[in-house]
């Protein structure tokens, strides 16, 4: 028996490809190298292909201050609990109208997908450093992700 490639349908997200389509992603990120945390705003502007009423991005471990349209209007939100292999949903009301979301929020100190260094571990000794490792599913620790 061979497995076929299912192109609707990735086996690592919890996102919702099949109802909307994010286009463009805005990242800001302020980065702490004291607290080991990035503190983040993604506005992420997507299309629709169907109905829907929710915006479900894949994340893990972050912490959501906060989720607002284009005109700074809160939206509501929920974060599900961490699945091992997916990592968590996080699920944005858009209504039928919206096409653009802010989010912000800030990483957890133990991001999958960032390692932080020490002066100590560098090669000049001088100042921390900073890499993010975020293949194969580890961005979602540090930016919250719709991809297709």
């Amino acid at each position: 028996m061979t497995a076929k490639w299912n192109e609707q349908h990735d086996y690592h997200s919890s996102a919702n490809t099949d109802a909307l389509c994010v286009h463009h992603l805005e990242l800001n990120i302020v980065v702490n190298f004291d607290l080991q945390q990035l503190n983040g705003v993604a506005r992420l502007q997507f299309t629709r292909k169907m109905a829907a009423l929710s915006l479900v991005l894949d994340c893990r471990d972050l912490i959501i201050e906060g989720i607002t349209d284009s005109d700074a209007n809160v939206l509501s939100y929920y974060v599900s609990d961490v699945n091992a292999i997916l990592g968590q949903k996080l699920v944005i009301d858009v209504g039928e109208r919206l096409t653009e979301v802010v989010i912000h929020y800030r990483t957890s100190t133990t991001a999958q997908g960032l390692q932080w260094l020490t002066p100590e571990q560098t090669l000049g000794k001088q100042l921390p450093y900073l890499f993010s490792q975020s293949q194969p599913i580890n961005a979602r620790s540090w930016i919250p992700l719709l991809i297709r």
